[in-house]
């Protein structure tokens, strides 16, 4: 059967996806995030942590306010498109802050549960429930980007098939809110590597950010790995054939999903140049569902672009290290080899070694000295050459000397030695 090209459109969309793949009780479940919240907690799902939930009138005004912390988020259950969402700063107990400055005090954050627990944001609009919960560090990643708000990854899977993903990055127009319609802009993944491709904002293609001299195209997405595995493991546990997997990449906890779609939109195919109808097709075959594992397999095979395999060969190039690696020592005058453990530390600049380490490898001191600055202040160290490997991968260098006798390890390798690998703190030294 040919695959058909054409974008998705909203009515194909509901009578061959949704109505077939997603069913009546697992659509329940999708569109009430506190059922979903519970679910994933139960199931060992990373999600952002709940504070306090509310069902009925008089559970808001006995409520404790002070026992709120300074930062949280307060969402509808069932709420849509982003509205009634309010991300809460420096709360005091009787007030905090927007993320535009505007001030909410307790009797404005009292009105805004009780509309939420008449239906004023449901997507059925019946009654609902009012969710606040921890509110995310973005991951470091994202400081080199303007801040206007936590962004996140927007992933579409398939019968267990990661098949489209967008960044979504909010901006001031967007009041922090990562929702494409309210301003934010969309950003296109590759999903195999990835790696950001284009931006889309306002329905116009660009090429950096807003005011900015920042690229979009380029940037690599930190635990993409373990965002295609979390979201379609997400998308079994809620039951949904067809799902929208919203993720945040925190600072200290990695990669949390926030919410899950059974009618997931379709603006995601320009914000990627690309049709959701194309893939869709280019699975649908696919007899029995996946495995989580597999269906990660599946997508990064299907959809691998010329950018995938250029990133791909990029990074076969280097190789991956801890932060604290065995390396191998060379003394070039007896030719013997000394093994020991050194710290990798990205912060320096060169790669220093305790004074009793050269002298036991008998390093060759080298022209001139170098001036070092530490967190100790500024000193002039003596220079030696070494020769030295980890992994495998052969390196000399010039390392400044220092003692070292007082700290755990008697040498860090700087990053000017460091230009072939790539570094996950997870990694484990080698045995």
């Amino acid at each position: 059967m040919a695959i058909n090209h054409s974008a998705l459109g909203m009515n194909a969309r509901n009578y061959l996806y949704i109505r077939p793949y997603n069913k009546k009780g697992a659509k329940k479940r999708a569109d009430d995030k506190l059922a979903t919240k519970k679910r994933f907690i139960k199931e060992g799902i990373k999600c952002p942590r709940l504070l306090v939930s509310f069902e009925k009138n008089s559970e808001i005004r006995s409520f404790d306010w002070t026992s709120l912390p300074k930062k949280f988020v307060v969402k509808p259950a069932r709420g849509y498109a982003g509205e009634g969402i309010y991300l809460v700063r420096k709360w005091d107990g009787e007030q905090g802050e927007l993320p535009d400055g505007t001030i909410i005090v307790r009797s404005d954050l009292e009105r805004i549960f009780f509309d939420i627990l008449t239906g004023g944001y449901s997507l059925q609009g019946g009654s609902d429930s009012v969710i606040v919960e921890e509110m995310i560090i973005p991951k470091q990643f994202y400081k080199q980007m303007p801040k206007n708000g936590v962004p996140d990854i927007r992933l579409i899977v398939f019968s267990s098939v990661p098949i489209m993903a967008e960044l979504r990055f909010p901006t001031e127009k967007s009041n922090g809110k990562a929702n494409l319609s309210q301003g934010a802009i969309g950003i296109g993944i590759d999903i195999t590597s990835g790696v950001t491709t284009e931006g889309y904002l306002n329905k116009k293609r660009i090429t950096h950010f807003p005011n900015t001299q920042i690229k979009i195209a380029g940037l690599k997405i930190p635990y993409w790995d373990e965002i295609l595995h979390e979201a379609v493991n997400a998308s079994k546990v809620i039951r949904l054939g067809f799902a929208g997997v919203d993720i945040v990449i925190d600072e200290n906890k990695g990669p949390m999903i926030i919410e899950m779609n059974a009618r997931p939109g379709l603006e995601i195919q320009q914000v990627n140049g690309a049709s959701l109808r194309e893939r869709f097709e280019r699975v649908s075959h696919i007899k029995p569902e996946p495995t989580v594992e597999r269906g990660v397999r599946i997508s990064k095979t299907l959809f691998a672009t010329q950018l995938s395999e250029k990133v791909k060969s990029k990074e076969k190039q280097k190789i991956v290290i801890g932060i604290i690696e065995d390396i191998i020592l060379y003394d070039v005058v007896s030719k013997t080899q000394l093994a020991v453990k050194a710290k990798i530390d990205t912060g320096a600049d060169s790669t220093s070694l305790d004074k009793k380490l050269a002298e036991s490898i008998a390093a060759q001191r080298a022209k001139g000295t170098k001036i070092i600055r530490s967190a100790s202040g500024r000193s002039k160290r003596k220079v030696v050459s070494i020769d030295f490997s980890i992994r495998g991968k052969r390196i000399k260098t010039k390392a400044s000397v220092t003692d070292r006798d007082h700290l755990n390890y008697q040498m860090i390798i700087g990053k000017n030695d460091l230009k072939n690998f790539l570094i996950d703190p997870t990694v484990n030294t080698i045995e």
